[in-house]
């Protein structure tokens, strides 16, 4: 390393001292011999004649001078400390930062509450100027377009996510509309990529990334594949309207408010068929905190968002299942039946949702408690309505989206859910507690 060092500084060249090889340090001095350097494709350089002169004569002695007066030392200004972002750790550098896993680091100069949903999912993302800003909360990137605002959500239990929608229709729940995407596929592949492409792109341009990240050829295909290069994507539109756990205490007691208590029942009853644990505990089924964020109040009613399913693996966990919501339907049931010609107090599942909404710092009071029962008997009327094929039509029309993609992908059922499904159960559990009620 040394003599080819040395060697190359002979012949003109300098070098950086920094910790890579020496052909990366290598530069091109500006001594130079001018026959080499105007060689582009020289392999080696030309022969030097070397000759041996005397050595100039040493410069005459100068007098000794009074040396200059010292300036008293000045304190460098301290630099103040760089603050690291919640949670005490400063990120790690990368080669290019993904605005599609960096989360809340890629916030939006817009607020939600002021969009409105864009008249259609179908958009031609390739127009310039489509996308005006990004806002990310978790994996859901909110887009604001010059239509209007659109929803783009990767999920891992997307095939569930489709089932539970599908079902949702079928006992009157209102959810978002929403278009799968998938990477590669003749029908949607060409959006699929344009439409990640775009969003990232402006997420970029949001965080200051440059030009050098925008016109990158490598970022760009990076940015074309989707978030962590998952090949599904659920275009939903954007639902204006409060969460929930948002709501004023007054609005819930209006006339709307109510009816939105009674849309409330019916989704309780969507997840008991689903075993759809992650929106509110029920007794006896989940205990969980549970996430009113999953409802949002729009101007057409209650939306159950973030709808999916979860099959059970163990048999004698389904038995005791079943076995529960048959009591919680019985009690709801039971509480409808009038004594003495007034109505039965309020059951136990809707005095549950009452102290849930207490212990969020609402008081729903014992009027909205009787509006979720309400929705509950209507809901447990759809339900009985439910015939094993339309479960198995809903099923196939799953299997019909996603199969032929797996396959065309090298990809697991469990990568997108499927093994969530099981129709079988939901029809047992459908025969067993609901049909049984008529």
């Amino acid at each position: 390393r040394r003599i080819l060092k040395k060697t190359l500084q002979y012949f003109g060249f300098s070098f950086r001292h920094r910790k890579s090889s020496i052909f990366s340090m290598l530069v091109e001095s500006k001594e130079r011999k001018s026959g080499w350097a105007e060689s582009p494709r020289c392999l080696k350089p030309p022969k030097f004649t070397h000759t041996h002169t005397a050595p100039p004569p040493p410069p005459p002695p100068t007098p000794p001078t009074a040396p200059p007066p010292i300036a008293p030392p000045i304190a460098a200004p301290i630099a103040a400390p760089i603050a690291p972002p919640q949670g005490g750790v400063l990120p790690k550098k990368k080669k290019w930062a993904d605005p599609m896993t960096q989360g809340n680091a890629f916030k939006g100069n817009f607020e939600l509450k002021d969009m409105k949903a864009a008249p259609s999912l179908k958009l031609d993302w390739t127009v310039p100027g489509l996308v005006l800003g990004v806002t990310q909360e978790k994996r859901m990137r909110f887009v604001h377009t010059t239509f209007g605002c659109v929803v783009l959500k990767p999920s891992s239990t997307i095939a569930a996510d489709v089932f539970a929608d599908k079902l949702a229709s079928l006992l009157g729940v209102r959810t978002s509309t929403s278009r799968l995407l998938i990477r590669g596929s003749k029908s949607t592949g060409t959006e699929f990529s344009d439409a990640n492409f775009a969003v990232s792109r402006q997420q970029c341009v949001q965080a200051g990334m440059g030009a050098h990240l925008l016109n990158n050829k490598e970022a760009e295909e990076r940015f074309r594949r989707g978030p962590d290069s998952f090949p599904f994507v659920l275009l939903l539109d954007f639902i204006p309207g409060p969460t929930l756990g948002a709501v004023e205490q007054n609005k819930l007691l209006s006339s709307d408010g109510l009816v939105a208590l009674q849309d409330l029942g019916r989704i309780l009853v969507l997840d008991i068929v689903l075993n759809n644990w992650d929106r509110l505990p029920l007794p006896n089924l989940w205990t969980h905190e549970g996430n009113p964020d999953n409802f949002i109040l729009s101007s057409r009613g209650l939306v159950a968002i973030d709808n999916s399913t979860t099959a059970f693996t163990n048999e004698s966990k389904a038995d005791s299942y079943v076995t529960s919501v048959k009591q919680l339907v019985a009690g709801v049931k039971g509480a409808q039946e009038e004594k003495d010609g007034e109505e039965a107090a309020v059951d136990e599942v809707s005095e549950y949702v009452r102290n849930y909404f207490a212990s969020c710092g609402q008081d729903i009071t014992q009027k909205g408690a009787k509006a979720v029962r309400s929705g509950m008997l209507q809901g447990m009327a759809a339900a009985a309505k439910i015939t094993d094929a339309m479960v198995d039509d809903t099923y196939r029309e799953v299997l019909e989206i996603f199969t032929p993609a797996l396959d065309r992908l090298k990809m697991a059922d469990d990568a997108v859910g499927l093994d969530r499904i099981n129709p079988g159960f939901i029809k047992h559990l459908l025969h067993a507690v609901f049909r049984s009620l008529e």
